[in-house]
C-alpha cells in the first residue's frame, strides 16, 4: 500500500481479488479505486460478482468492455510485449485494463498467487483426494458414464496425473499437430522438478505449481501491465504470508472429504473462502471458478478471424513446417462450441504463428 503515486485495485469479482480489495479498504483506510474487465456476454462476464465486492469495499468502480474489435486490434501489440506466444488469450484482458487504469492510477494490486499459495485450483482438491479414491479405482472404475472419469483422474501415477492437470494439450493431440514432437522430455523436466519437494503429496503439488504455472502467470501479469507503465503488486505472495501458508495444516487448504455439498468448491481453498464469507456470502463465495475467460468461439468464427486465418496464419503455418497447417485447419471447421478445452488446444498454434510473424518473418509479411 506504500506508494507515491496513485494506487488501485485489479478486481475481477472472485474472492482473491476481493479480499485484497476490502482488506486494503478497512485495514488501510484507503480511497481506493477498482479496474475490472467485463464483457457484453453475461456468460463471460463477472460483472455482478464485481459490482458487489466493489459495493462491500465502497470502492469507486471503473469498467471497461472487452469487445471483439479490441481482441483483434491487440493481437500483435500483445504479442510484441509479451516476448513470447500469447499462452493464454485472455492476456488481451490485462492489457486492456492495464491501458485504461492508466488514466488514473500507476499501481495495481491484484489477487495473483493465491490459488497457488492456498490450494485454489481443483487438481489440489483432486489429489488430496486421491488416497481415498485410489483403492476403491476397481470398483468406481465400472460405473456407467462416471466410471472412466474417475480412472482418469485417480488412476495411472499420481505425479503425471498432477502435472497433466494444468498442461494445454494431451499428448495425442500434440501428436496430431506435430507429429515429430514428444511430451516425453518435459515431462521428465517436470518430474525432477516436483521430486525437489521435500513435503507430503499436496505440499509437493503446492510447490511445484508455484515454480511452474504460477510463473507462467506473473509473467504475463507483469508484461502486461508495464506495457503501460502500470506496476502491479501482489499481495499474496508476500514471503510472510507464503510462509504462515506453507506451515498450515493441509485440511485449512484443501479438504480431503467427499461428504459435502458442491465438492470441488468447498474443497479448495478452504481457509480464504473461510475468511471470504466474513464479507460475502457463500453464493459469492462458493460459486463456480471463472478463470476469466473470453468468449473464443465467438472470435474464431468472426469474419475478421476467418480473413487473418486464410490469409495471414494458415499460409504462414504451412511455409513454416511448425506444425500441421492441415490439422488446424480441420480443428478449427470442426470446433465444438460446448468444448472450451478443445477450444484452448486450438489457441496454441494460433499464438504461435502470431508471435513468429512478428519476430522471425521480415517485416513486409506480417500482420
Amino acid at each position: 500500500m506504500q506508494s507515491d503515486v496513485p494506487l488501485g485495485c485489479q478486481l475481477s469479482g472472485g474472492i482473491d481479488s476481493s479480499l485484497v480489495t476490502t482488506h486494503a479498504r478497512s485495514n488501510f483506510n484507503a480511497d481506493l479505486e477498482t479496474f475490472s474487465v467485463v464483457f457484453d456476454d453475461p456468460v463471460f462476464s463477472e460483472e455482478p460478482w464485481i459490482n458487489e465486492a466493489a459495493k462491500v469495499a465502497n470502492a469507486k468502480s471503473h469498467l471497461y468492455t472487452f469487445t471483439d474489435s479490441f481482441f483483434f486490434e491487440t493481437l500483435s501489440d500483445a504479442s510484441w510485449h509479451l516476448d513470447q506466444p500469447l499462452n493464454h488469450p485472455n492476456s488481451l484482458g490485462i492489457w486492456l485494463l492495464a491501458r485504461e487504469s492508466r488514466k488514473h492510477v500507476t499501481v495495481l494490486l491484484s489477487g495473483e498467487g493465491a490459488d497457488e499459495v492456498f490450494g485454489g485450483y481443483t487438481r489440489f482438491y483432486y489429489a488430496s483426494m486421491r488416497p481415498k479414491i485410489s483403492p476403491w479405482l476397481p470398483l468406481l472404475s465400472g460405473l456407467p458414464v462416471l466410471g472412466k472419469r474417475i480412472e482418469r483422474q485417480f488412476g495411472g501415477d499420481a505425479i503425471n496425473s498432477f502435472i497433466g492437470a494444468s498442461q494445454w494439450m494431451r499428448p495425442e493431440l500434440l501428436n496430431q499437430l506435430s507429429p515429430d514432437s514428444t511430451f516425453a522430455p518435459a515431462l521428465e523436466k517436470r518430474r525432477a522438478l516436483f521430486a525437489e519437494g521435500q513435503g507430503n503429496h499436496l505440499g509437493n503439488c503446492l510447490k511445484y505449481d508455484m515454480q511452474t504455472y504460477m510463473v507462467d502467470l506473473l509473467v504475463r501479469q507483469d508484461k502486461m501491465t508495464m506495457a503501460h507503465s502500470v506496476e502491479n503488486r501482489v499481495p499474496f505472495l508476500d514471503r510472510n504470508l507464503v510462509q504462515f501458508a506453507r506451515n498450515l495444516p493441509d485440511n485449512c487448504l484443501v479438504s480431503d472429504s467427499i461428504a459435502m455439498r458442491d465438492t470441488r468448491m468447498r474443497g479448495s481453498k478452504v481457509l480464504l473462502k473461510q475468511l471470504a464469507k466474513r464479507s460475502f456470502g457463500d453464493k459469492f463465495v462458493y460459486r463456480k471458478k471463472s478463470g476469466f475467460s473470453l468468449p473464443l468461439v465467438k472470435y474464431y468464427q468472426d469474419r475478421r478471424f476467418k480473413i487473418l486465418m486464410e490469409d495471414v496464419l494458415l499460409p504462414g503455418m504451412a511455409r513454416r513446417g511448425l506444425v500441421d497447417a492441415g490439422v488446424v485447419r480441420n480443428w478449427w471447421e470442426k470446433m465444438v462450441p460446448a468444448n472450451p478445452g478443445t477450444n484452448e488446444t486450438f489457441w496454441i498454434p494460433i499464438a504461435l504463428e502470431l508471435w513468429a510473424q512478428r519476430f522471425i518473418d521480415p517485416p513486409r509479411t506480417q500482420f
